[in-house]
């Protein structure tokens, strides 16, 4: 009988230090977190755009050490060639975004209720995100004029056009409005495809940010999955096209789609 109940035993045992090891990790997030939002306030705002991108990439990087997230970067084009224009990516958690600035520091294009998180709020308010209200043409409008102005600039900007997160099985259709911005700034259009995977490579849930699941809960999931990997690839990118916004967000989605699931076709779990 003993013999019998010893894999429950190392079971829970390995489950309790899982639990406890992932709240060490939220606790370090909090304190890296912190430390961020003071060395915001003391220089982010006096530096040039070379160091802010640089402290954004720190950051990002950090954080994901923290979560035991490790991000596997593959790209079509040179860094040269991406310093400019719109990113477009498919959207599964609150991480995509440091995942995107851990090797492509950019501003966002973030949901208005984001502001109001503790620490990542703040943060992410004070790195040039632009906030959108939900169900709100005019506050749409502005924010698409403002970063037009901003691409039009030869600023980097990202935006999650599925305007909210799915389980990262398949890439949900695309709202065209924010395409515009490139279509009126005649920015170049990158294509990034993302996926998550775990220790044995099959594609994991655990980052998925869905329904009313709260950010603790979230980054808890992460944390406790036992070490993921964020697969983040840039497609060819296009260079000043000439569609318009609906046929942008039309092809966008078709080649982000194919790509996410070249990814999970590779997965194990397949």
């Amino acid at each position: 009988m003993h013999i019998a109940r010893q894999p429950k035993s190392i079971s829970l045992i390995a489950s309790t230090l899982r639990i406890v090891g992932a709240v060490i990790r939220l606790l370090l997030v909090g304190i890296m977190l912190a430390c961020c939002l003071l060395h915001i306030a003391l220089f982010y705002a006096r530096a040039n755009v070379a160091a802010r991108q640089k402290m954004v990439s720190d950051w990002a990087n950090r954080l994901l050490y923290l979560l035991d997230t490790k991000v596997d970067f593959q790209s079509a084009d040179d860094q040269v060639h991406l310093s400019s224009g719109l990113m477009v990516c498919n959207h599964i958690s609150f991480i995509d975004i440091f995942v995107i600035n851990s090797v492509l520091p950019s501003p966002f294009v973030a949901k208005s209720n984001i502001a109001s998180w503790p620490f990542i709020g703040w943060l992410v308010a004070r790195t040039g995100t632009e906030f959108i209200q939900r169900g709100s043409k005019t506050a749409a409008h502005q924010t698409q004029q403002r970063i037009t102005a901003r691409l039009a600039a030869g600023e980097r900007f990202a935006i999650f056009p599925e305007g909210t997160t799915s389980s990262g099985a398949q890439v949900l259709p695309f709202h065209a409005a924010l395409f515009q911005s490139a279509v009126d700034s005649a920015a170049s259009l990158h294509c990034l495809s993302l996926s998550y995977h775990d220790a044995t490579g099959a594609r994991s849930e655990a980052p998925a940010f869905l329904g009313e699941m709260s950010l603790l809960r979230c980054m808890f999931n992460i944390a406790a999955a036992g070490g993921l990997t964020a697969r983040l690839n840039v497609l060819p990118s296009e260079i000043h096209p000439e569609q318009n916004r609906r046929q942008l967000a039309h092809r966008a989605q078709h080649r982000i789609a194919a790509a996410v699931a070249l990814l999970n076709d590779a997965s194990p779990e397949s």
